[in-house]
């Protein structure tokens, strides 16, 4: 019977440390300047990567009391019909770049999404207009 050596085990033990540093190896968030000039879609496809979400059909820039060098992004998706209402997510993505960085090379910080809802019930969805529904409401309005 073969002799394990002390080379082959190191040699096996890296491989299964490698192995196991590139199964967790996850991808580094998108900069400001790697979305920019794609079609909505994809833009959304990038900044929302591992995220479920619908189709986003607008993205916008919003105003901030951030530091300077922040950038905030709205992301709308494709609004869905509830009733005699529509629904629909915006997430919002900050992009922040550092003090001696050049415009646009921010990293993205995580996105969260929030729920816009609009009483539409002749209009299509899309032509809606949409107010910020507060998470809570459901739970507030049940228990009175």
């Amino acid at each position: 019977m073969p002799t394990l050596m002390w080379a082959d085990t190191s040699e096996f033990m890296l491989s299964a440390i490698l192995a196991i540093l590139l199964s967790t190896q996850t991808t580094t968030p998108p900069q400001l300047i790697d979305i920019e000039g794609l079609s909505t879609e994809k833009a959304g496809d990038l900044v929302l990567a591992g995220f479920e979400h619908r189709p986003i059909v607008a993205i916008s820039e919003q105003k901030t009391f951030g530091p300077p060098g922040m950038v905030e992004l709205k992301l709308a998706e494709s609004p869905e019909r509830r009733g005699s209402g529509c629904q629909r997510r915006v997430w919002t993505a900050s992009f922040l770049s550092p003090i001696e960085g050049r415009i646009g090379t921010g990293r993205m910080r995580p996105p969260y999404a929030s729920r816009e809802v609009a009483l539409s019930s002749n209009l299509p969805c899309e032509l809606a207009i949409y107010s910020a529904y507060p998470p809570n409401c459901l739970s507030s309005v049940a228990s009175n």
